[in-house]
């Protein structure tokens, strides 16, 4: 968010119609996210497991292995589990899908909060009323 607050502000002073796009790569894998926004979340152990662990009956498998780049495994902190598909037979072990869920959540945060700086931006320059978000 910082670098597109730098464009923002560089093009403000330029005083032209701009066009500025931000896209956050969060929360994709891998989850390196500020510890702050792991630690909003309750204890690992507390965190719930899917209630269903196959995905659903024909689904496409990039499904599953977008967020891979294709592999068959899913790997993160410092576990190799296989990515579960196309059945539920090589779901992660629950340790493992409520240590991943909680990355999820921190890597949502995360990116709520560099978009939300990014709007406080335009209000702190005043355009956020003529601004498309």
């Amino acid at each position: 968010a910082s670098a597109t607050i730098a464009d923002l502000e560089y093009a403000l002073r330029a005083k032209k119609r701009f066009f500025l796009v931000y896209g956050a790569h969060r929360p994709h894998l891998p989850w390196n996210v500020p510890q702050r926004f792991w630690e909003i979340y309750p204890p690992t152990e507390s965190v719930s497991v899917a209630e269903h662990e196959a995905g659903p009956r024909g689904m496409p498998p990039i499904a599953f292995t977008y967020e891979v780049d294709g592999q068959p495994t899913l790997r993160s902190f410092g576990s190799a589990v296989p990515v579960p598909y196309p059945d539920a037979s090589t779901a992660p072990p629950a340790n493992v899908s409520r240590s991943l869920r909680k990355g999820y959540y921190a890597a949502v945060s995360w990116t709520d909060h560099q978009v939300g700086r990014l709007l406080d931006a335009l209000d702190e320059h005043a355009v956020a009323g003529e601004t498309v978000v």
